[in-house]
């Protein structure tokens, strides 16, 4: 694929912020005016770091890279500062420039949703980043990969979060992933007019299997002496 050009990385930079931006609270005491502009110094800076070889396969993974990034560093729920993105974009870029080198760039002159399917269709292992938002909606939407098929590996994620970490801390980390999945909807144009109902409440159905899957195996000996 050929590389973007300004217009076409900006716009896409810029959709992502503004989905990103909605999970968090405005700096209190900022006109709307000063909170676009403030929108568009994160995008420029973001874009200037975004490596040049990023083509139209790999932006979508550059950025997911990068959301996941600014999750890490920035652990409160007011608005993270440009210094923030850009950290966090530098960080994503390094990750993109090391794979580029280890597998060549002829490897991924691709729209790696391709490789994504491939490994669905066989039950391999799927990266978290591909079940959620921006990078699963372009996953259906693009390939033969259906939504039931990524919700399989939604449960084993989130029932291997709630073994390790617990329901409480399990399940604040679940409904951040499914609201930023809900969020990022729009970008790919699922529309009423098509005659689309909307989905069934995945989440809840999947939280409903745990605790169904919990209950039946949990061994009736540690349940008599839980309910004692």
């Amino acid at each position: 694929m050929a590389q973007l050009d300004y217009n076409y990385r900006t716009q896409a930079i810029g959709k992502w912020l503004q989905a990103t931006l909605k999970r968090y609270t405005p700096p209190q005491g900022m006109t709307n005016e000063t909170l676009l502009q403030e929108m568009k110094f994160i995008v420029q800076d973001i874009n200037g770091i975004m490596p040049n070889h990023v083509n139209d396969g790999l932006i979508d993974l550059f950025l997911e890279r990068t959301d996941r990034q600014v999750r890490a560093i920035h652990g409160a729920r007011n608005w993270p500062s440009v210094k923030v993105f850009v950290t966090a974009a530098k960080s994503a870029a390094d990750e993109t420039n090391r794979a580029v080198a280890t597998e060549g760039k002829s490897e991924w002159d691709f729209n790696p949703f391709t490789a994504i399917e491939k490994k669905v269709k066989a039950k391999d292992y799927v990266p978290v980043d591909y079940l959620y938002g921006r990078l699963s909606h372009g996953l259906v939407h693009t390939t033969t990969v259906t939504d039931d098929e990524l919700d399989e590996y939604r449960f084993t994620y989130e029932t291997r979060l709630r073994e390790e970490q617990g329901d409480k801390t399990a399940n604040a980390t679940i409904e951040e992933l499914t609201s930023k999945h809900s969020a990022f909807k729009k970008d790919w144009h699922i529309r009423e007019a098509s005659g689309e109902t909307e989905s069934p409440d995945r989440n809840a159905d999947r939280k409903g299997r745990w605790q169904k899957a919990r209950h039946e195996y949990i061994p009736m000996a540690q349940r008599i002496g839980a309910g004692a």
